[in-house]
Parts: C-alpha cells; structure tokens; sequence
C-alpha cells in the first residue's frame, strides 16, 4: 500500500511540472501572438508599459483558463478515474487475501459502457470462478473424508466382530465383507490417483491403432459377472475390424465405468444396448439402458466428483467413475453426450471426430 501510495505521488509530481511548463510555454506564445496582432492591427509602435501590460493580462487569463481547467480535471478524474480504480485495487486486494466473495458490477454485460467497467466485469468473473472452484474443493474433501472413513469404519467393525466370533459361518461372512469392503477401498483410492493425475495432466494421451468394437467386447466380458448377476439381457452391435488411433489404455477405463454405470441403475430383467455406428463426423458408440433414468438437474451434476444420483445405490459405487470419464474425454478431444428420462432409462453416447481419430 505504501509503495502504490509513493508511486501516485511521483506522477501527481510529474503530472504538475509538464502542467507549470505548459502554461509558461502557453503563456509566453500568448504575449507574442497579442503583441503581434496588436501591432498589425492598430500599426502604431507598442511602448513598454503596453507590452507589460499585455504581458500581466494574458499570464492572468491563462492562469485563469488553467485553474479551471484542472479543476474540472480533478472532479473528472475523480469520479472517472479514481473511484472506479479504488473499487478494483480494493478486489484485488481481498482476492489476493482469500476473499472470492468480492463483486464490483451487477454481473451485466449490456452495463459495461468504459474500460474500467470492462476490466470490473473481467474481475468479477474471475472472482466467481475462483469462488466456484473453492466450493469445489470444500466438497471434494468433504466427500472425500466421508467416503474413507464408510469403508474403514466398516473394516474396522467387522474385525472388531471377528476376534471374538466362533461361528464358522458367520467368521466366513465377516471375512468376505472385510474383503469386499477393501476391495472397493483399493477401487476408490485408485480411482483418485488416476484423477488426481488427469487433472494436473500428468497423463498424455498414447495414440495406437487398435480394433474399437474388440475392446468393448471385452469390456463386456469383464463385466459378465455383473449383467449376468442381475439376468440383464446385452443387446451388441458392434462390427468387426473398426479400427480408431487413440489411446487404448484410457479408453478401457471409459467402457469398463459407462458398461458398469448402466448395470448399476438397471433394474434385475433389464436391458442394455451397445453398439457403434459410423457417422459423417466421426464414430459414434451408444450405451443404452432401460433403468431408473435421471432428471434434468440429476443430469447437470453427474461428472461432479463423488456425485451419484439416486442414493439406494451408494454402496454400489463411490462416484467417481464419470468425473474420469469425462476428464478423459476432455484431454483426448472425444465428445460425451447424455440423454435420459426419469424411469424410463440413460444413454451414453460418446463421439470420436474423424479429425482426431483417423
């Protein structure tokens, strides 16, 4: 503060040295001009009183024009100048202090009518992403405190339970919820690492060429244990040799978390398609699925980290398998698209560009 301080008073200082010699400079044109227009005019010779004379009245006038002048300057500067630049030091400041509570303009566009307003506007959109991203991250941990701990909690009990069991059944239960729980602990905080890593591009998409519709094939093998558990009928149509240039290794996580993702929120008896189809701008592959479906708001909030929509299914999933997804998406250049109804089912759609993948 004492720096910006000083720094105003050097070019307040500056500011009325050009203005002292502008009127001395404006002044001494002044005489000359009246000195010579007064001879010209009346052509009689000007004595020495007359041109000390001229001389008093012009500097007076001059000085006059001037004061007023920065006067009207200093008002101007004020209310131009001043106080609009004050209200963006003082967000700034709070910004730099933590604080992205801070607003300048009412948030319109149509109301930025000088620079100043367009660099207020800018500000306050900065201050509402940087707001945005805090809130964000309190949920992430939030979320992320409270889905450790679930587990844990869980591991702990049924330990507890076991030291003291002498049930041959129910020590085998035990065991295999203790297992399943760590299984799913493993899952979670691997799922983070790869996020963790997407975010802070710590993973560069590998381009290989490989067969797309055998990939899926097998992501729907890998998963038969799911979809056969719950009787889920799989409708493919997946042509043979359909070969794309990506990276193989990250679009495995794609099919095995969307695949997954429709056999969680489809109803035992149910019904998922998957199939590929070839477009004019690229190639299009289609999960679809005949289960609970998600309303429009649902839809608005399901890549958000540790979001999942209907809560029945919680223990099923810890929420992060669409926020990977859709970060994978956003580094490869691929398209992801959602189309659901409440009760009637979801379909994923995610596009491949001809320009990227071929």
């Amino acid at each position: 503060m004492r720096r910006r301080g000083y720094r105003n008073s050097i070019i307040s200082i500056r500011s009325y040295f050009t203005l002292i010699v502008a009127i001395v400079i404006t002044t001494l044109i002044a005489i000359v001009v009246v000195y010579q227009t007064v001879k010209y005019i009346f052509d009689f010779n000007i004595t020495a009183e007359i041109v000390f004379l001229i001389s008093r009245y012009t500097l007076f006038l001059c000085i006059t024009i001037t004061v007023v002048f920065i006067i009207i300057n200093a008002i101007s500067k004020r209310y131009v100048v001043d106080k609009p630049l004050k209200k963006i030091l003082d967000s700034t400041d709070r910004i730099t202090a933590g604080d992205f509570t801070v607003r300048i303009t009412d948030g319109k566009e149509e109301h930025v009518k000088t620079e100043f307003d367009l660099i207020a506007f800018r500000l306050d959109k900065m201050a509402e992403e940087l707001e945005g991203m805090e809130i964000l991250q309190e949920d992430f941990m939030s979320n992320l405190s409270h889905e450790m701990k679930t587990p844990l909690a869980t591991i702990q009990n049924y330990a507890m339970l076991l030291q003291g069991e002498e049930d041959p059944d129910k020590i085998k239960e035990y065991s295999k919820i203790i297992a399943m729980t760590t299984r799913k602990f493993s899952t979670l905080i691997t799922n983070i690492l790869k996020l963790n890593k997407l975010e802070n591009q710590k993973i560069f998409p590998e381009k290989t060429r490989y067969d797309l519709a055998e990939q899926i094939r097998i992501a729907l093998v890998d998963t038969e244990a799911l979809w056969s558990q719950k009787d889920i009928n799989i409708i493919s149509d997946l042509p043979d040799n359909l070969y794309i240039y990506a990276d193989a290794e990250l679009f495995d996580i794609v099919w095995n978390n969307l695949i997954s993702n429709a056999i969680k929120f489809t109803n035992y008896g149910g019904t998922i398609e998957v199939s590929i189809k070839e477009k004019e701008n690229g190639t299009l592959v289609s999960i679809k699925d005949n289960g609970i479906g998600m309303s429009e708001e649902e839809m608005k909030r399901i890549y958000d980290k540790f979001y999942q929509a209907d809560r029945s299914h919680k223990s099923k999933g810890n929420g992060l398998g669409l926020a990977l997804v859709k970060k994978i998406m956003d580094i490869t250049g691929a398209k992801i698209a959602v189309e659901s109804e409440k009760g009637k089912g979801s379909t994923f759609s995610v596009l491949f560009p001809v320009e990227e993948y071929y």
